[in-house]
C-alpha cells in the first residue's frame, strides 16, 4: 500500500499545497511564478511547484530577503 508523501518528502507541490505552505493566496503564488521565484513544472493539465523552490524562498524570508 502506497502512503502520501508528508510535504517534507515530496519533489513537486499543487498550487493549493505551496499556497498552504505558504500561508498566502493563489494570486500570490502565481505572482512569484510570474516574477520568476517559483519555478512551473507541467504535467498533462497540472500545473505544480518544486518543493525545492518553496523551501528556497522561505530560506531567503528567513535570511533577511524581502518577499
Amino acid at each position: 500500500m502506497r502512503e502520501n508523501p508528508t510535504p517534507a518528502q515530496r519533489k513537486l507541490c499543487t498550487i493549493p499545497d505551496a499556497c498552504g505552505q505558504l500561508s498566502v493566496g493563489r494570486s500570490t503564488v502565481y505572482g512569484l511564478i510570474d516574477d520568476g521565484t517559483l519555478r512551473r513544472v507541467k504535467i498533462g493539465a497540472r500545473t505544480l511547484i518544486p518543493q525545492a523552490d518553496i523551501d528556497k524562498f522561505v530560506a531567503g524570508l528567513l535570511n533577511g530577503g524581502a518577499a
